[in-house]
């Protein structure tokens, strides 16, 4: 079965909730193999405001602690989320949502090449501003399953104003998510 698209987030404040089932789909390959139950409490955790960082830890717990998820997760917070930590944890095949913009945004990291960054943007209108290209920092792409190439050094950048850089060290938030191994 082919991989399922990814979803653009409908609500201005569900970037991060967006990204998680991205997330999710993008490691099981199809939304149909996500219960139900997980999909209905991830839009009830959505806000006006978005998602609190305390709301996501509770939301994480309870995925990893439900069985019928082949999921796990572990959330890094401040200076402990750096250019080495994305590019060890996506070179052990990991998948990670992390703020962009000093925690105003969200997006899902997937995969590195070289030193560049595959991510997914769930705002559209980020994907498609103009310029979509920025010699040496990042490059946006709405037709392929990644819509974003980033460089590592632009998107670990504490350049609050960037859309696609992380922003200040101490309001770093990002989740790491991936398949457990079959029994």
């Amino acid at each position: 079965m082919p991989r399922q698209p990814l979803n653009y987030q409908q609500q201005a404040c569900s970037c991060w909730i967006t990204s998680v089932f991205n997330g999710l789909v993008y490691l099981l390959g199809n939304a149909d193999k996500i219960p139900n139950i997980f999909a209905r409490i991830l839009y009830a955790m959505s806000s006006r405001e978005g998602t609190y960082n305390e709301d996501a830890k509770y939301l994480i717990t309870f995925i990893t602690s439900h069985r019928a998820l082949p999921i796990q997760c572990q959330i890094y917070e401040g200076q402990k989320v750096d250019g080495n930590l994305i590019k060890e944890l996506l070179s052990a095949n990991r998948v990670i949502v992390c703020d962009t913009l000093s925690g105003g945004h969200s997006v899902l990291l997937t995969k590195i090449e070289d030193d560049n960054i595959l991510m997914f943007d769930p705002d559209w209108t980020n994907v498609t501003k103009n310029p979509v290209r920025v010699e040496g920092a990042f490059e946006a792409s709405p037709e392929s399953n990644f819509n974003v190439k980033v460089s590592l050094k632009h998107f670990e950048s504490t350049d609050s104003k960037s859309r696609f850089s992380m922003g200040t060290v101490k309001s770093r938030f990002a989740l790491a998510m991936w398949q457990e191994a079959q029994k």
